[in-house]
């Protein structure tokens, strides 16, 4: 959707403000600078999470507690900037995104957004709860600045990137697949950018324990993922996070193996997988110890990893026997 320069200033900054309010959030258009103001954007959803490719410049934007109180559903804005350059007042406060940087608006806040020079963002209109649930001090969502050299902050925004781009071609089970690793992602950068420890209210403590959850079903393959790395990656302490385990009668490493068997058996039983062997099934399930693996395997399952494979493989032609006997009988009918 582009805003035409040969409208009238009026109805430019109306068209502007209508498609800006519509697409991504409510909020008033002004036009800065002596060009006159102009913006395209273009709009996608993936696995709930709406996706919008913005450009612009002359404008400034502003969001004011009229529209504030006019939303219904809280949401986050995560602006990725792509190029150029957007500055934002928060809360009092000035903050400047350049190229690569992550900013974060709250829909139930008032803000101004300085686009007078050219920029371009990938914006990801993020359902407040969901992010939410995933970190430890949602207090510290709005507002923030996650700049460039966050590493985590480079994956989430080339993997939002790549989303954007592969949207058509993703299933509605990779689509939300994709926007929990988002999120999870998004996360895991606002937790390296914060360095307090929250404090540990039961509250806290489950959003934590949740969170962990998450990032291991995440990164389980990696074979070095341990504790401390886990907690590193959450900004607490590995004693917090064994502490918060323990209370719920497991161990971070205990979840983690527990994470990692569940995804063999399931591969072991897949025909898909069958061409792989059990080793290459082990390792790609996060242990890197054959011998190990078939230890853990046996001691949980009662059965080792080819008596499991082989029992998937014979459940599997039975059931394909009972169908192909089914199909047979309504054809004899």
């Amino acid at each position: 959707m582009i805003a035409p320069e040969a409208m009238a200033p009026n109805d430019r900054l109306a068209f502007l403000s209508e498609i800006v309010s519509r697409n991504i959030i409510e909020e008033r258009v002004f036009e800065v600078g002596a060009a006159p103001a102009c913006g395209q954007l273009h709009g996608k959803m993936l696995g709930g999470l709406d996706l919008i490719d913005v450009s612009g410049a002359n404008i400034r934007a502003e969001r004011t507690r009229a529209h504030v109180a006019r939303t219904q559903s809280p949401f986050y804005l995560v602006s990725i900037q792509l190029s150029g350059a957007n500055s934002f007042r928060w809360r009092e406060q000035d903050f400047t995104a350049s190229q690569g940087d992550l900013f974060i608006v709250d829909s139930r806040n008032a803000y101004d957004i300085d686009g007078e020079r050219p920029f371009h963002q990938l914006v990801v209109r993020i359902p407040a709860p969901w992010l939410e649930a995933r970190v430890a001090r949602p207090d510290l969502i709005p507002g923030a600045l996650v700049r460039h050299d966050n590493p985590m902050s480079q994956l989430f925004a080339s993997f939002v990137r790549k989303g954007f781009e592969l949207t058509s071609k993703l299933s509605d089970e990779a689509a939300s697949t994709f926007a929990v690793h988002s999120i999870e992602l998004l996360a895991l950068a606002l937790g390296a950018r914060s360095s307090r420890e929250p404090r540990s209210t039961q509250a806290l403590q489950e959003a934590l324990f949740v969170r962990a959850g998450q990032l291991v079903a995440l990164r389980f393959a990696e074979p070095d993922l341990s504790s401390h790395h886990i907690a590193g990656s959450l900004g607490v302490s590995t004693r917090l996070l064994q502490k918060i385990f323990a209370e719920r009668g497991t161990t971070v490493m205990g979840y983690l193996r527990e994470t990692r068997l569940a995804q063999a058996s399931k591969l072991l039983k897949m025909p898909e997988a069958s061409h792989r062997s059990i080793t290459e099934i082990a390792f790609a399930s996060g242990f890197n110890d054959s011998a190990y693996f078939t230890r853990v395997f046996s001691a949980h399952n009662a059965v080792t990893p080819s008596q499991w494979r082989q029992a998937g493989i014979e459940r599997a032609s039975t059931l394909g026997h009972s169908d192909s006997v089914s199909i047979r009988r309504r054809r004899h009918k």
